[in-house]
C-alpha cells in the first residue's frame, strides 16, 4: 500500500507505517528543518517543503503521489 504523509514532522509515525507494509512516496512539512530531517530518515520518499495552502506546494504534492488505477 502506497500513502503521502501530510505535516510530517520528522516523521516519527512512518517507523510504524513502514512496519505495517505502508510505503510513504510524497510527504509535506512546513518547517524546512524538519523536511531535512525527514529526508534523511526516508530518503526514498518525496519531499515537498512548504504550506500545503500554497496552490504551488499543493499541486506538487498531489503530482507527486501516484494514482490508483
Amino acid at each position: 500500500m502506497i500513502g503521502a504523509s501530510l505535516f510530517s514532522s520528522a516523521g516519527i509515525a512512518e517507523t510504524y507505517l513502514n512496519e505495517v507494509g505502508i510505503e510513504i512516496v510524497a510527504a509535506n512539512e512546513l518547517i524546512q528543518e524538519r523536511a531535512n530531517l525527514y529526508q534523511a530518515l526516508y530518503p526514498t520518499s518525496k519531499m515537498i517543503t512548504g504550506n500545503i495552502l500554497d496552490e504551488t506546494v499543493f499541486k506538487t504534492i498531489v503530482k507527486s503521489t501516484p494514482k490508483k488505477n
